[in-house]
């Protein structure tokens, strides 16, 4: 096949070349504004990058913050638990202190309230027996006069409820000499705290007086141990 048998082609070249310059035109504003886009999405890119970098910086310093702070409280709420395991344990304490000075003051109102019946009936009884004493006084008078002038006896205060009893008329050389024995009176029971000279059976006689309260008969009993120790010490 020869040229001959082409078509022939008419080419307008400016026409074309008007053409290339449009595109390239066009080509050229789009190459622009995708740059623009580009550099316009690419600084927006930054922008938001950067505002995610410091909202990371600030939420990193918040949590920071955060840790500390949850650090500081668990460090306090430890040292609370301490304390109230400390304060719980002295309340214990205390309690157990207030429960034993309960028991023991249960126990001194109890005591007190014993000692005040026994100091109640101790009372009682010193009443009483004072009241016995105070008529068999009265009925023994006479019989006491008669201690006193005929058998050489007589009463000696010593101080509060003690009193000695001095005889005479025992010693037939010395009708003067004094024989005397003192007994506390305080007690139910008789106590004989001197007696001079000492006889051997006192003891006997005075659980024999404790016994009987017969004090008159304590008396002549007396008298007759001194008239006997006396009579014995002679032989």
């Amino acid at each position: 096949m020869t040229l001959s048998n082409y078509p022939d082609l008419e080419l307008n070249y400016n026409d074309l070349k008007s053409k290339i310059s449009n595109f390239n035109s066009i080509f050229d504003r789009f190459l622009q504004d995708e740059r623009k886009q580009l550099l316009n999405n690419r600084n927006e890119y930054l922008k938001e990058h950067s505002n995610i970098y410091e909202n990371q910086k600030k939420t990193e310093k918040t949590l920071d913050h955060l840790r500390a702070r949850e650090q500081s409280l668990n460090e306090l709420l430890e040292k609370e638990r301490v304390e109230r395991e400390a304060t719980e344990q002295e309340i214990q304490t205390i309690q157990g202190k207030a429960d034993s000075m309960r028991k023991r003051r249960q126990t001194v109102v109890d005591e007190i309230e014993r000692c005040r019946l026994v100091l109640t009936t101790k009372r009682q009884t010193k009443e009483d027996l004072d009241s016995l004493k105070r008529k068999q006084e009265q009925l023994n008078m006479p019989e006491l006069q008669f201690w006193q002038d005929y058998l050489g006896l007589r009463m000696e205060g010593v101080h509060e409820e003690v009193i000695r009893f001095v005889f005479t008329n025992i010693d037939e050389k010395d009708w003067n000499k004094p024989f005397s024995f003192q007994i506390n009176l305080a007690q139910i029971d008789y106590k004989v705290t001197h007696c001079r000279p000492p006889v051997p059976n006192l003891d006997d006689l005075v659980n024999k007086l404790n016994q009987s309260r017969d004090f008159y008969q304590f008396l002549r009993d007396i008298r007759k141990s001194f008239s006997n120790y006396h009579k014995n010490r002679q032989s």
